[in-house]
């Protein structure tokens, strides 16, 4: 079986092993690729697109569309 994870923390995971707030066994036995995506304050560029995708999510709820 091929199983794939995908998890976030606000917390450095080394430091949370080491305080005994997360398993040592169990950090290890995932492999761990760090990601820290750049602040939204960053990138302007996202917000439009963020916005975009709230207001459909939104409208689905409530059974509304967009009109373009």
């Amino acid at each position: 079986m091929d199983v794939r994870v995908l998890a976030a923390t606000n917390k450095e995971p080394e430091q949370a092993v080491a305080k005994g707030e997360l398993r040592q066994d169990l950090y290890f036995s995932f492999e761990c690729v760090p990601y820290s995506p750049a602040a939204l304050r960053e990138r302007k560029e996202d917000i439009p697109l963020l916005v975009e995708h709230i207001l459909r999510d939104i409208n689905a709820k409530h059974a509304r569309h967009i009109r373009a």
